[in-house]
């Protein structure tokens, strides 16, 4: 079975749309989101009308940390950094309150065929694997074989003592950060085990524009979409 796996769309629905579009041509069998469907970009309530008919299908969703603080309007935000904070508290304006609940109700993690899907880490659905130690700690913790993640905005494959991949984040569709502004996705084969990443180059202007009509939106925010970090 072939899989589209994606995270971090962060309401960016150009860059989305294009991923779907690249995708198309391996003729993937299901899709799994491993998060953050909002936070940042103009078009929150659209990626989610977008994710609620996708799990009619049976594709794989779970919540991201910008989902759950989004979502729930209770959730503390003071702990974010201030242009995150600002971007969080016009998300929440801006999304409706069906859509809200939809992102509140997501599974933290999902395992399918000995394959784990979770946001953060295998340690911890918001925690983040940003070095060796945080990657091996995650692997004790695995629930399958394989593990795919997000979160970090940034590709990366984390193996085990054997040098078998074990650990894979997937990078960011709608908000890169490893100084490449084209989204990022993976193909996935179940059966083989085999992966490989993906870039797809959208209209980041478009974006740009969509992003400075919000009042309110941090101009850092706008920019840092075109230098992918």
């Amino acid at each position: 079975m072939k899989w589209l796996i994606i995270s971090d769309i962060h309401s960016n629905l150009d860059a989305l749309d294009i991923v779907l579009e690249r995708a198309k041509k391996f003729h993937y069998d299901r899709m799994a989101c491993l998060g953050d469907l909002v936070g940042y970009g103009p078009n929150p309530n659209e990626i989610v009308e977008w994710a609620k008919g996708e799990t009619k299908s049976g594709s794989i969703f779970v919540r991201g940390n910008h989902d759950n603080v989004i979502g729930d309007k209770t959730k503390d935000t003071t702990w974010y950094n201030p242009a995150a904070e600002l971007a969080i508290k016009l998300q929440r304006k801006m999304l409706t309150d069906d859509n809200a609940k939809f992102l509140t109700d997501l599974p933290l993690s999902a395992l399918e065929n000995d394959i784990q899907f979770i946001h953060g880490s295998p340690g911890g659905w918001d925690e983040y694997i940003t070095y060796s130690s945080e990657a091996e700690y995650g692997i004790s913790c695995m629930k399958g074989d394989m593990c795919f993640i997000g979160h970090t905005h940034s590709p990366a494959v984390w193996k085990d003592d054997d040098l078998r991949p074990k650990i894979i984040n997937v990078g960011s569709v709608g908000q890169p950060r490893d100084d490449n502004p084209k989204a990022c996705f993976v193909i996935f084969d179940s059966v083989t085990k085999e992966f490989k990443f993906h870039r797809a180059q959208y209209d980041v202007a478009a974006v740009q524009k969509k992003m400075s009509a919000i009042e309110g939106m941090p101009p850092s925010l706008i920019e840092r979409l075109k230098e992918g970090r």
